[in-house]
């Protein structure tokens, strides 16, 4: 995300667009989540401990049916993809293991996408023995 993010930046602005767009992009997505401190916050950790209570069981399109991505609305908000394709300032290797085989991909600047970026993002899940 921060390479996304610097590299937006930098196309847009040099270093002080590299700061901001790195300073609005964490802004988002600290403003993105429900278990924000003071509010409501508190009141969500028991919600939240049942939630993952049942990631053992059903499947993430079982759990989000509606398929809601805050993290997929933020970057496709911020980031220009098909131009950081074309002209990004620095080469940029995206890096996601398959979660199955264990295999590793790199995307590289002509390959960048917000679903490759995701994919950079995701904890392998463990099976409980």
């Amino acid at each position: 995300m921060n390479a996304i993010c610097l590299a937006q930046g930098l196309m847009s602005g040099g270093r002080s667009g590299a700061r901001a767009a790195l300073a609005r992009f964490w802004q988002a997505v600290a403003e993105s989540s429900p278990f924000q401190q003071g509010g409501n916050g508190s009141a969500m950790a028991p919600a939240l401990k049942l939630m993952l209570q049942w990631t053992d069981h059903l499947s993430p399109e079982q759990l989000n049916p509606f398929d809601l991505n805050p993290l997929r609305d933020i970057l496709g908000d911020q980031i220009d993809f098909a131009n950081l394709r074309r002209h990004s300032p620095v080469k940029l290797f995206i890096a996601a293991t398959h979660a199955n085989s264990g295999k590793l991909r790199v995307f590289r600047n002509a390959e960048l996408s917000v679903d490759a970026l995701l994919a950079s993002a995701c904890l392998p899940s463990t099976a409980a023995s």
